[in-house]
């Protein structure tokens, strides 16, 4: 099929629809029923990027055109209906920015746009701390405006209700600080100094009741609480580079530069090292992405998936030979698929293209093979993402999808 799939945020994924497909060709946006993945409409903008912002109630699209603009878009799923389109977001900043005493690197952090959704409302955060609000369900008018007390945004995250963001607070100023935006009321709710030791910001989470901050010397959880009192503080060299992960119960998951996995407990503070590890007692490295299956949580390495609990226990595995690899993993209804490149294994194609493995394993039972692998050639793919969708498998590449029909049913798509 032409175009590719449209993905989606962390925060959107849970409510992705699974009757539908979302689709980013040439001429715009496709919406594709997933039974039959016939075409049901078509919104046209031109764009070369593309993501879902959320899915409910309306398919919330961002377009970024380059960091410092894009195009927003609020769209009926049934109908194909945009309830809201923003071709321009930039001109919805009423104060221009003034950068003549900025160099060129300053001045791009400040100009560019990152498009979030909180509850209700879109939010347009621009790099020194201006904040846009629209409602989803609305017709594009702004709902409100805000200015942050922060000079420039070095980072920030979302809930349903709030915006977190920590950067410097004035000119001159170097000690950080962290600030919390209601975003039904549009105004500042908490804000607190950056906990210096921790040294330069690297990133801010919203995690229940608080706020995780991390820098380039440690970790700590502020209290969303007038004042931001500390929860608790860990300063220690292992956290230099500690990337966030997702949160597993009370436990947030952290990787190192060489990803191996690291979790820290919310609650306390306790610091657990390679805290996932496999059957042999090593610790899982060169980590993929971590992902919730119904039996728990599926790590997806460079040559092998684990299953774990909430503790960072294994309960199951499946790997490949060390020459070969998954290069992408889909949660079906019926397992979870996996997506192998057989190339440099010994497999000899016949005629060019790329020859796939597509195997199907069963969390429910510790990842046992469910059967033996489907063998594919494809001419021209690049596999950029996959997903599983009502029988069908879709693999996704720069501008076209291979649409596999799985063991449940499917047919060839228009």
């Amino acid at each position: 099929m032409p175009g590719s799939l449209v993905p989606d945020t962390v925060l959107a994924r849970p409510a992705r629809p699974v009757d539908a497909v979302l689709m980013h060709e040439r001429a715009g946006l496709l919406k594709r029923r997933a039974s039959d993945l016939k075409p049901l409409w078509r919104v046209p903008i031109e764009t070369r990027e593309a993501r879902v912002l959320a899915w409910a109630p309306r398919w919330v699209v961002w377009c970024p055109r380059d960091s410092a603009d894009g195009t927003l878009l609020a769209i009926d799923p049934s109908t194909g209906q945009v309830g809201l389109r923003v071709d321009a977001v930039s001109g919805l900043f009423e104060r221009r920015i003034d950068t003549s005493a900025v160099d060129r690197q300053e001045r791009g952090r400040l100009e560019r746009i990152d498009a979030c959704v909180s509850g209700e409302r879109i939010v347009l955060l621009r790099g020194d701390g201006a904040a846009v609000a629209l409602r989803i369900d609305g017709p594009g008018a702004i709902d409100w405006t805000s200015e942050a007390p922060i000079r420039r945004i070095d980072a920030f995250d979302e809930d349903d209700r709030h915006v977190a963001m920590v950067g410097p607070a004035g000119p001159g100023e170097t000690n950080p600080t962290v600030v919390v935006l209601d975003t039904v009321q549009g105004r500042p709710l908490l804000q607190t100094s950056w906990p210096v030791d921790l040294g330069s910001p690297s990133w801010v989470a919203l995690v229940p009741e608080g706020v995780a901050v991390a820098g380039s010397e440690g970790i700590a959880v502020l209290e969303r609480a007038p004042g931001m009192p500390t929860r608790w503080r860990l300063e220690d060299s292992r956290f230099r580079g500690l990337d966030m992960g997702p949160m597993i119960g009370e436990r947030l998951l952290l990787s190192d530069g060489q990803r191996r996995l690291a979790a820290v407990n919310l609650r306390d503070g306790e610091f657990l090292p390679d805290c996932v590890r496999g059957s042999d007692g090593s610790p899982i490295s060169a980590v993929n992405s971590i992902r919730a299956v119904p039996s728990g949580w599926l790590v997806h390495q460079f040559n092998g998936l684990t299953l774990h609990d909430d503790t960072g226990g294994l309960r199951g595995e499946a790997f490949v030979a060390t020459s070969r690899r998954h290069d992408q993993v889909a949660e079906a209804k019926d397992g979870v698929l996996s997506v192998e490149s057989l190339q440099g294994d010994g497999v000899r194609t016949v005629g060019p293209g790329m020859l796939l493995a597509v195997r199907r394993f069963l969390p429910d039972e510790g990842l046992r093979a469910a059967a033996p692998p489907i063998i594919l050639q494809v001419e021209g793919l690049r596999l950029s993402d996959a997903r599983a969708v009502d029988g069908w498998l879709l693999l996704g590449g720069d501008d076209q999808t291979l649409a596999i029909a799985g063991q449940s049913g499917g047919k060839t798509p228009d």
